[in-house]
């Protein structure tokens, strides 16, 4: 878990380098943002309305989801052949009329000569005429992707621009279109509105126009075949005199297979009509020599392989039929079926996501032959529903009574006048469907507007809150990283040991005690020294007052642990209270400079004291050197002999410090610290504990004397 805390007191001692960062991010973002040009926006709007009959339709049929339509208009239109229609009537508008062309030239384009000027300009015009894809391989003899692109007006960089916005609720399709010149963005939602809605309409209208002419033609047939039957049955009444009388069951079960079959052969018969219809549509654009998009010839040897398939189809439905409908008959053809689908699938297509000329083609003559496999199958299956109906009026002319032909002639014309009525309600639906089917018409036709509101300020907000994220993101991987202890609790945590006190960091390197203890000290960082220098006095004095002692060992886990100043520190501390201190330390020829500015002639040795067991005393302070070449004290003295002499020593001074070796000088250490009654570790902010120091840590957790750690070099935030 982080302690954001600490965190926080570890920003604060980056907070130079954050401002820094978080400067040159500001500055950097304003040059590049400064010179960002303004972006204008326009707006068309386009209706999709469904026509005058859609209330009436609403009621009485289900419509198409509304949402379903304008998202496929919307497809339609970013469409990769309506987007490139207005990349070529972009690239003409701004060579036909440089004067007024809503870009400049490219490098590309002014590298052209006049006479290569006027040929592009031709093969645009000959590619939106025949409305081609633009694509790469279009750079051959001119480059024509190469100039599109440079001048910002291919299908990607127009696409980024574009907006296209379904507003269902009231059938409204939204173009909006940003860029940096507003004549331009006008230009593009109008010219994509206009040729969008003028294709879509027309489109929709032919197809429209093809089914109605295909109903009424079989409507008027129908209408003929009833007035015939109509005419046929009031002649027979005249001339017989009888009139229509009920038929014995058996019979009108017969006539009700007949209608039943007729019924079907009708059906047959239109879509015979249909199919018919619309293969010598296809046929027509296939052979018309004009259509540039089916110019290319497909597959003569693919091709005949399927007709020759498509005639063995037609043969094997016929043999289906003629035989009762068999179902090894009926295996035949599915085999058939099989082997002429893999043929059409196997037919070239188009690459790369492009539709291409053979592609077209190719598409056309599959439909074409599935066209035609229907035709042969409804074709076929007329024959067979004739010898049905055959075969059932002779068993019904076989079992009607006197008056079946009466019966007969009735019935004709019933039959005649329902296929003209289904065939009237058909005409009538695709009337009412072109009369409500979509169509588009633009409401609000673009114009030039004022630029866009700037966002540079957004920019450089963004840019200064992502440099300050990272900033702050990479100083927290750091500090996660980072296995220093900073503050007491994380120190007490790590060892499990206590924290006596602590002792804040005095920088500089005029240390003078007398000047830090000063009465008149405005020093902010020398008046937290003295106030936390005293508590730890207090914890001391408390902790020897429990059993009468006097020493005090002080050491630490590593070298460069500020302990020797602690320990002068606090043997000035200790004399301020009237106490003689005796500090045993190394020997540092500044140790007395850093108690006062006086210099002593010759400081005392320890060693000295052990062999003449005499001392001289100063003011408050005395300080006994020990060995500057770390020489053992069992080395020096046995054990019997060093025992009297610190008695000797508790009886002449208040209290003893000794500046005890680091842990790394382990013997060292350990013969010291025998002799202290408490002792204390000395820590520094910022250090770690590393694998070495725990069994050092281990070593004093054992020992009884060992009373805590003291947190030095504390930084006052």
């Amino acid at each position: 878990m982080i302690d954001f805390k600490a965190f926080f007191r570890y920003l604060w001692r980056f907070k130079l380098l954050i401002l820094l960062v978080v400067g040159a991010t500001a500055a950097g973002s304003y040059l590049l943002v400064k010179n960002l040009p303004n972006k204008y926006r326009s707006l068309a709007q386009l209706s999709a309305q469904t026509g005058v009959a859609a209330e009436y339709l609403s009621q009485n049929q289900e419509r198409m989801n509304m949402w379903q339509q304008l998202n496929r208009v919307v497809a339609m239109m970013k469409s990769r052949r309506e987007i490139d229609a207005l990349s070529y009537r972009l690239i003409i508008h701004d060579m036909l009329e440089p004067q007024s062309a809503f870009r400049p030239e490219s490098d590309v384009l002014a590298k052209l000569s006049d006479s290569a000027k006027v040929a592009v300009l031709r093969e645009y015009e000959t590619k939106l005429k025949n409305r081609a894809v633009l694509t790469n391989e279009d750079n051959k003899t001119y480059p024509l992707w190469d100039i599109v692109v440079s001048m910002g007006y291919d299908n990607k960089s127009l696409l980024d621009g574009l907006a296209l916005t379904m507003r269902e609720e009231i059938g409204y399709i939204e173009v909006q279109f940003e860029s940096e010149n507003p004549d331009l963005s006008a230009y593009v939602v109008n010219t994509l509105s206009t040729q969008f809605m003028h294709e879509f309409n027309s489109i929709l209208k032919s197809h429209s126009q093809e089914s109605i002419a295909v109903l009424d033609s079989i409507l008027r047939d129908k209408e003929g075949v009833m007035n015939e039957k109509n005419a046929i049955l009031a002649h027979y009444r005249s001339a017989t005199g009888t009139g229509g009388g009920a038929a014995s069951s058996q019979s009108a079960v017969l006539f009700q297979q007949i209608v039943a079959f007729e019924t079907q052969e009708s059906e047959v018969r239109r879509k015979i009509a249909s199919l018919k219809g619309t293969i010598a549509s296809i046929t027509a654009k296939l052979n018309d020599p004009d259509n540039t998009d089916l110019a290319v010839q497909a597959s003569v040897a693919n091709n005949n392989e399927i007709i020759q398939l498509e005639r063995l189809l037609a043969e094997a439905n016929r043999r289906y039929v003629d035989n009762g409908f068999r179902p090894q008959d009926k295996a035949v053809v599915d085999s058939l079926q099989q082997v002429r689908s893999t043929k059409v699938s196997a037919a070239p297509r188009a690459v790369g996501g492009t539709t291409s000329v053979t592609a077209n083609r190719q598409k056309l003559i599959s439909d074409r032959i599935q066209l035609e496999t229907e035709l042969a199958l409804a074709e076929n299956s007329v024959s067979s529903i004739q010898g049905q109906i055959s075969a059932l009026r002779q068993r019904y002319q076989a079992q009607m009574p006197a008056d079946a032909g009466i019966q007969t002639v009735l019935r004709d014309a019933d039959l005649a006048t329902k296929e003209y009525t289904d065939a009237l309600d058909n005409y009538n639906r695709a009337t009412n469907e072109r009369l409500a089917g979509l169509q588009l018409n633009i409401v609000e036709m673009g114009l030039p507007g004022l630029p866009e509101p700037s966002k540079k300020a957004i920019y450089l907000a963004l840019s200064i809150m992502t440099s300050i994220f990272l900033t702050v993101s990479i100083l927290l991987m750091v500090f996660l990283l980072d296995r220093s202890i900073r503050d007491r609790d994380a120190l007490v945590q790590v060892t499990g040991t206590p924290v006596v006190g602590a002792v804040n960091l005095i920088s500089g390197q005029q240390r003078d005690l007398r000047e830090i203890w000063g009465a008149d000290s405005e020093h902010a960082e020398y008046n937290f020294y003295k106030d936390l220098m005293r508590s730890l006095r207090f914890e001391i004095a408390n902790r020897l007052a429990e059993g009468n002692d006097k020493v005090v060992g002080l050491t630490s886990l590593a070298d460069g642990e500020g302990k020797t100043f602690l320990a002068v520190g606090l043997a000035y501390a200790f004399a301020r209270m009237r106490k003689k201190v005796l500090l045993i330390g190394d020997d540092y020829p500044d140790l007395t400079e850093i108690i006062s500015s006086k210099k002593a002639d010759k400081q005392q040795s320890f060693e000295t004291f052990l062999v003449k067991k005499e001392i001289k005393t100063e003011d408050f302070i005395t300080v006994l050197n020990k060995n500057p070449n770390k020489r053992s004290l069992v080395e020096m003295q046995d054990a019997e002999n060093l025992i009297p002499a610190f008695e000797i020593l508790k009886k002449e001074f208040d209290i003893i410090i000794i500046d005890v070796n680091s842990l790394n000088d382990t013997n060292l250490a350990k013969e010291w610290l025998v002799f202290a009654d408490k002792t204390f570790a000395v820590f520094s902010s910022g250090s770690s504990i590393t694998g070495k120091d725990k069994e050092f840590l281990t070593y004093l957790k054992k020992q009884k004397s060992f009373q805590g750690w003291i947190f030095n070099k504390v930084r006052a935030v």
